[in-house]
């Protein structure tokens, strides 16, 4: 696979990594990167450091400068959103997923502890990645209780040590600070983390002073901050006052598992929370005892070995008085023989080797997670790789009926049957790219394509490996497929001392580059009408250079036409060149190329690695191209190296290209729809780049609305597919029980639900979330808007996207809203910034009380039907407060008893939404609770302003809410402000601020 990982803290190369004292994510990133490239992946390492190159197989380059558009370096950006990969891996870094990266699978590898004040921060970027990396059980647990991360996106992937590495001689420098007495004692983390346990007034050192067969020697520490500065520099003092403590400085960390070797133990006395702890590891390495305090992880670290772990004392501080005890007991040298060797056997559960198998099933897991059926078919429809489709499909269906119980499956299959049956005779196929070509001349000013294509990035990058490659003049190169020489016009241009031969299957191409090339004067090529694939080749001389550009996509077997043509005009050892397109290139003109499909193929960076990797001096180039309207990346890969008969030619492992196939999810639209043909028309318009089907229950639709159906079918053939049937009235049955027959036939992997009178605005911006995040549904902003009054009138948020395969039902006979149980949701859940939803079904007065009318007996049936239902309870309490303004209106302002009764219920109701812990629904409800207690005569107001923020951050209420009640008795009051306050204080008092 294709890895990226960005570690952006001390500056670091793979020359100079082991030389210099890293910190545990710097080390972290060096060996799963070495490990990861030793088990055969391509791995590029950014990191601070200017030192670039490739060491043990990782090619590490420094991530650039670092701005505020650029957090994580210029060049690491540019590179990230631009380069398609496999795995994008970013360490700690809290902002990092806000940008959107080309890599199939994002995971987001913490090292540190959680913190609350990081909470809303990291809720808005999980969107964006596949998986959150902790480094123990503990820390995973950590962060999904203090982030409020979905448990399943959380996974653990161990620190280690490197088991085998070779011993490093320790420096003459810090061999000579170490002495010969018999137990000698290591610190090695963090001064702040533990070393005044050692070195203060009745610290362990003091206690132990009384024996001199007791020393402490510890590390210190190169990254110091200038705020900890003067902290460090007084325990360097104190160390050199007393007898028994060295200080050897900063330890390389090659040279670590030495030095620890001269140890007997490690000392680790902290009330610091340890989310892994590499010194207890390297302990286990080096065959040292290690004592430290039970926190943390580190009894998970430590399990299996050999480690003493303390408890923390009553005030919480370590236990100095069990620490000694523990240290005096090392002076028996049978029991620290005994101990080093339980802690080497341990050592090897830890070893990185085995951390890289962890991250390798890491991946693996995650991507099959993010497959269906539906979604691959469409992913490869979509990114035109039709040769991997149809083996996909003889993979899945070994009788080739190709029948699936998915209707998205099967519509994809009948497209691909219909629209590549050209594909059946060699006849059919230069008929078929005739057409193609036509079309394209047709759109293209041919004349000025030539300067197009040379200035270009890829034709750039082409000139430039020839220029390389041909160190003398009269170089004859190749252009296989040329068309009508846009590419081999621009490059005679630029090489004028070389001769270039276009050649391509069809006349009127030749034609028409014939025609340019007299039009520009080049006097260095010639074209020539032929096709490798049959008899009619034209016979050339052999070429020193063969440029063979977006060819290999279009044809049956380009393996065999490539061997094809390097058989019979490549010299031996002549640069070959291939140019291959990447991304939905295609799927960006469907409707408008309509039945004109070209591409077969789509060659990923891994698949030319294994055709072509053998060659030598293979090199893959990427060129980006930019984005689709819907986020696609699109671009070309320049594929180089340099032909050599006898070296073996590979084939694309379509298995493994399965398995490593990361689509977006599959969007089923599930509606209502009765009389509804004007505004149908315009909510379809609104979807057709982001749902695969529509699924519509019919409620006496009449003709004008179905034809509007018909005609949306027409137009976006053969995708999305648009299904009907017929359904009884949500009148009647309910919506929530309407709504559930179209979901029941969903065969997406998400179901987005909407109304005729509804619209999407921005649907490009959707596809993004499509993918495997965090989050089980995304709510958008719903706008209502009003032409009496004009504006907008309220703006909801609604789950209106949702997995599928979850057992997600709707609940509600009205104002449905879809849970996996009543009253649960459907999960973890984000409202979506950049996508909403238009509403103008309540357009004005007369057609709000008209559907208030309607949906009155409604509410009184889910309020029957589901007397728990919360937000029923909160809608029923509103509609009981619009009776009784309506009433009020009607009657002239007099109260009667019915309106005193619903007063009293509203009122009921309300105080029931704040025992059930509902206090966004209670603080939207309190403008219909004070209409209620106002029409009782009762109460007082009451407006307040709350905001909080954890730890010192400060307050700012220029963006809390103002609320403003009228309350029935001090009692409620202080019952709604206690529960807001809870509500806004949750988690403050969590030791991660």
């Amino acid at each position: 696979m294709q890895i990226t990982i960005h570690c952006g803290g001390m500056p670091f190369s793979g020359r100079s990594a082991l030389t210099q004292s890293l910190g545990g994510s710097e080390t972290s990133a060096y060996y799963l990167a070495k490990n990861l490239a030793h088990r055969g992946h391509r791995v590029t390492l950014f990191t601070t450091s200017r030192d670039e190159g490739v060491f043990e197989g990782v090619r590490y380059v420094h991530a650039g400068p670092v701005s505020e558009d650029y957090p994580l370096g210029e060049r690491f950006h540019f590179y990230a959103t631009a380069t398609p990969s496999d795995v994008l891996v970013i360490q700690r870094h809290p902002g990092a997923f806000r940008h959107d990266w080309a890599a199939k699978i994002r995971l987001w590898w913490v090292h540190d502890l959680a913190l609350r004040r990081s909470r809303d921060a990291v809720q808005h970027h999980l969107w964006n990645v596949d998986g959150v990396l902790a480094v123990s059980e503990f820390h995973r647990l950590q962060v999904i209780d203090t982030w409020g991360v979905n448990p399943r996106a959380v996974r653990v992937l161990p620190n280690g040590v490197d088991v085998d590495a070779p011993a490093v001689p320790i420096s003459d420098e810090i061999s000579e600070k170490i002495g010969d007495e018999p137990v000698r004692l290591f610190y090695g983390s963090r001064p702040e983390r533990g070393l005044e346990y050692h070195l203060g007034s009745s610290g362990l050192m003091e206690r132990l002073a009384d024996d001199p067969s007791f020393h402490l020697y510890f590390c210190g520490y190169d990254n110091v901050t200038e705020k900890m500065r003067p902290y460090y520099e007084s325990l360097w003092r104190r160390a050199e006052s007393m007898g028994n403590v060295t200080n050897l400085g900063a330890i390389p960390r090659e040279q670590m598992p030495a030095v620890m070797a001269q140890m007997h133990a490690v000392v680790y006395p902290s009330r610091f929370e340890e989310t892994s702890c590499l010194l207890a590891m390297e302990a286990m390495q080096s065959g040292c005892a290690f004592i430290g305090s039970e926190v943390g992880a580190l009894p998970e670290t430590c399990d299996g070995s050999a480690a003493s772990l303390l408890p923390l004392g009553a005030d919480g501080e370590p236990d100095l008085d069990a620490f000694e005890r523990e240290v005096r007991r090392l002076a028996d040298p049978e029991l620290r023989d005994d101990i080093g060797a339980r802690q080497r056997q341990a050592s090897r559960s830890h070893d990185w080797g085995h951390q890289a198998e962890i991250f390798e099933r890491h991946v693996a897991e995650l991507m099959s997670e993010s497959q269906s059926d539906a979604a691959i078919a469409r992913h490869l429809m979509r990114m035109s790789d039709i040769s991997t489709l149809e083996w996909w499909l003889d993979q899945i269906d070994d009788e080739k009926s190709y029948g699936f119980a998915n209707e998205i499956v099967d519509a994809t299959v009948a497209e691909f049957q219909n629209y590549y049956a050209f594909l059946d005779t060699p006849e059919a196929i230069r008929d078929h790219y005739a057409r193609v070509y036509d079309m394209e001349l047709a759109r293209h000013d041919v004349a000025s394509a030539p300067e197009e294509l040379a200035d270009s990035t890829r034709g750039r990058q082409i000139a430039h490996l020839l220029h390389e490659h041909l160190s003398e003049p009269g170089g004859r190169i190749l252009d296989y497929g040329c068309a009508h020489g846009a590419l081999t016009h621009g490059l005679a241009r630029r090489l004028p001392d070389h001769d270039f031969v276009g050649v391509d299957f069809v006349q009127r191409n030749i034609d028409q580059a014939r025609a340019l090339r007299e039009q520009i004067g080049l006097e260095n090529e010639a074209f020539f009408v032929g096709d490798i694939c049959s008899d009619d080749a034209p016979e050339l001389e052999r070429f020193d250079a063969i440029v063979i550009g977006e060819v290999l996509e279009h044809v049956a077997e380009p393996i065999s036409t490539f061997e094809r043509i390097m058989e019979r005009w490549a010299k031996p050892g002549a640069l070959v060149l291939l140019t291959t397109p990447y991304g939905p290139w295609e799927a960006i003109k469907y409707r408008e190329n309509q039945p004109l499909r070209m591409h077969l193929h789509h060659f990923e960076r891994t698949d030319l690695h294994e055709i072509w990797g053998s060659y030598p001096n293979f090199r893959v180039f990427c060129v980006p191209g930019g984005e689709t309207s819907c986020g696609d990346r699109v671009g070309c890969y320049i594929t180089a190296f340099e032909w050599q008969p006898e070296a073996p030619i590979g084939t694309i492992d379509r298995a493994r290209k399965i398995r490593e196939t990361v689509p977006r999810g599959t969007v089923s639209l599930c509606m209502l729809v009765g009389h509804d043909a004007d505004q149908l028309r315009r909510c379809l318009d609104s979807v057709p780049d982001v749902v695969d089907e529509v699924i519509i229950a019919l409620d006496n639709a009449d003709e004008r609305t179905l034809q509007v159906i018909d005609e949306f079918e027409g137009k976006v053939a053969p995708m999305p597919i648009v299904r009907t049937f017929e359904a009884d009235s949500p009148l009647e049955i309910g919506f929530d029980e309407a709504r559930n027959r179209t979901i029941d036939m969903a065969s997406g992997d998400w179901v987005l639900w909407m109304d005729a009178d509804e619209f999407l605005v921005h649907q490009e911006k959707l596809p993004k979330y499509l993918y495997r995040n965090a989050y089980e549904g995304f709510a958008m902003q719903q706008r209502h808007l009003s032409a009496d009054p004009p504006g907008l009138l309220k703006t909801d948020l609604p789950v209106r996207l949702f997995r599928t395969g979850r057992d997600v039902r709707f609940f509600g006979v009205v104002h449905e809203h879809p849970e996996t149980a009543l009253n649960e949701g459907v999960g973890h859940v984000l409202v979506i910034p950049d996508v909403d939803i238009i509403h103008d079904g309540y357009t004005s007065e007369p057609v709000r009380r008209g559907r208030f009318e309607r949906n009155l007996e409604l509410v009184a049936r889910d309020r029957e039907r589901y007397p728990e239902r919360r937000l029923g309870k909160m809608l029923w309490l509103r509609d009981l407060a619009q009776m009784c303004r309506y009433e009020l209106e009607r009657n002239g302002g007099t109260v009667t008893e019915d309106m005193r009764a619903r007063a009293a219920m509203g009122v009921q109701l309300w105080l029931d939404l704040l025992d059930a812990g509902e206090i966004r629904m209670a603080s939207e409800a309190l403008q219909w609770y004070t209409q209620l207690v106002r029409l009782r005569g009762e109460g007082f107001d009451l407006g307040f302003c709350m905001h909080g923020s954890p730890g010192y951050n400060g307050v700012n209420l220029e963006g809390a809410q103002e609320l403003v009640g009228t309350f029935v008795s001090r009692d409620h009051a202080r019952k709604f402000l206690q529960a807001k306050l809870d509500d806004l204080t949750d988690g403050f008092e969590s030791p991660y601020q």
